[in-house]
């Protein structure tokens, strides 16, 4: 599973970013991936939901950190707890 970046100066024209900014092993469904930069930490996050194959029944949570909106992101946590 991979997350990839598209850039776009006009958004009308748009260029992929030269990499992934994010892979994930495993099996599943990873959708919906979200980038935001947190000013306090100055790091960009990223957000994502996925469906274990194992388990599609039970979405998880993931998220991951860069300090370049373009990636690689590590990832912090496949499982986060929502409340």
């Amino acid at each position: 599973h991979n997350v990839s970046l598209f850039r776009s100066t006009d958004f009308e024209t748009w260029t992929p970013a030269p990499q992934h900014v994010f892979s994930m092993n495993g099996t599943g469904i990873l959708y919906c991936p979200k980038i935001i930069f947190h000013n306090r930490t100055q790091q960009f996050i990223l957000w994502y939901n996925w469906l274990p194959a194992a388990s599609f029944q039970n979405t998880k949570v993931g998220v991951a950190v860069s300090p370049n909106a373009a990636g690689p992101y590590i990832l912090m946590n496949d499982d986060v707890l929502l409340r």
